[in-house]
């Protein structure tokens, strides 16, 4: 049983990511410095929190949904490695192009390890509030050090490290917690706990059933057309 809402929230925060990249490549191609506009900026943590929280519900979902039954550690090992294999793929991808700044602990790789460590610790409310309240200070004491190296980078220390796309462990495993408590809330024993009319929207909620491929396809499609911009002096005038 899929939930309507989920899928639409989905579909919005893909959405939302897809425009935000659009301003990105602007950006990266020389058409005007979008990513200084405060606009562009909040919708570009507007994008990421709404795609994390819904990871979170998600998460809580199917753990409710298979909670007792025989395989459930299978299927939400097989989530990890599907979420592992698209990052590793990006990873790839943005060394090959354009290799300068390439990403190596984006937001899918947050969401392959927030699954597996909301996995290991969703079995107690208590670990998930407590790891979400502290999120937080953690990444505050975190920012008062220098990263060594790219690993103490990823948990949230302050780096030097140029890359495309950098979404640490702290805080956002905050954001991606909150949204494991708001499904514990609104969809526990996998049904809704609330009752109200649900939105819909059959293009937004079909994007949010095939989010994962959209943003692994979105950004070659939106680079290759930025680039074929560039030639032909479009981007250019849309920079003026």
């Amino acid at each position: 049983m899929r939930f309507s809402e989920i899928d639409l929230a989905r579909g919005i925060g893909i959405s939302l990511v897809v425009i935000y990249h659009i301003f990105f490549d602007l950006t990266y191609f020389g058409a005007g410095n979008w990513l200084a506009n405060p606009a562009v900026w909040f919708l570009g943590r507007l994008a990421a929190i709404t795609m994390i929280l819904v990871a979170g519900i998600s998460l809580s979902i199917s753990r409710a949904r298979w909670r007792g039954k025989k395989g459930a550690a299978a299927h939400h090992a097989k989530r990890v490695i599907l979420l592992c294999t698209v990052a590793t793929l990006i990873t790839l991808g943005t060394w090959i192009y354009p290799h300068e700044g390439f990403i190596f602990f984006g937001i899918i790789h947050f969401i392959a390890a927030a699954s597996l460590i909301g996995f290991i610790i969703g079995h107690s409310r208590a670990a998930v509030v407590i790891l979400a309240l502290l999120s937080l200070p953690i990444w505050f004491l975190l920012q008062t050090q220098i990263a060594s190296n790219v690993f103490l980078a990823v948990l949230g220390e302050q780096n030097g490290i140029y890359t495309l796309d950098l979404f640490t462990i702290f805080p956002w495993i905050g954001v991606f917690c909150a949204g494991m408590l708001a499904g514990d809330l609104a969809y526990g024993a996998n049904k809704r706990r609330f009752d109200f009319a649900i939105p819909s929207n059959t293009m937004l909620q079909w994007m949010g059933r095939n989010s994962l491929a959209i943003y692994l396809l979105h950004q070659p499609i939106l680079v290759g057309a930025w680039s074929l911009a560039m030639k032909i002096g479009l981007a250019r005038i849309i920079g003026a």
